[in-house]
């Protein structure tokens, strides 16, 4: 989870009525391992079919630099907001969760993303690294 929904509204919204429902988005990011699959799919598609969103449309799915962001609609009440703490993730070396940099994209790029669990073993990420990578096609142009 890169960004809560929490962290995506704004709380001064809240200041009249703590009833007040508002709307905002999440942001989960996954590190593509292989781009597309042996059926055809894109990683867009990949994601999508894994998801577990709700309602009639799928969830927003962009992939680029190795990664695919996800941005899942949510909605909380102003009084859930003004309770959510500031979200702070103190990192021992075995709450780290499992990370390797992605496969190498069209663009040449890959990622590496650093996550921790928190106290109901979700992963939240830290961080991230990029880098240009020099693997399959994009050796040819640069074989460094």
């Amino acid at each position: 989870l890169t960004r809560t929904c929490s962290q995506s509204i704004n709380s001064k919204l809240c200041e009249q009525s703590s009833n007040e429902v508002l709307f905002g988005t999440e942001l989960w990011t996954r590190t593509i391992e292989v781009l597309g699959s042996n059926l055809g799919m894109s990683c867009q598609d990949v994601v999508i079919l894994d998801t577990s969103h709700n309602g009639d449309s799928p969830p927003h799915v962009d992939c680029k630099d190795g990664v695919c962001s996800e941005y899942r609609p949510c909605e909380m009440m102003c009084s859930e907001v003004m309770n959510s703490t500031k979200f702070e993730i103190e990192t021992e070396e075995g709450d780290l969760c499992p990370s390797r940099w992605s496969a190498c994209d069209d663009t040449c790029k890959q990622t590496f993303i650093h996550a921790a669990k928190d106290l109901n073993d979700k992963c939240f990420e830290k961080s991230r690294d990029k880098r240009d990578c020099h693997v399959g096609g994009c050796g040819k142009d640069d074989p460094c």
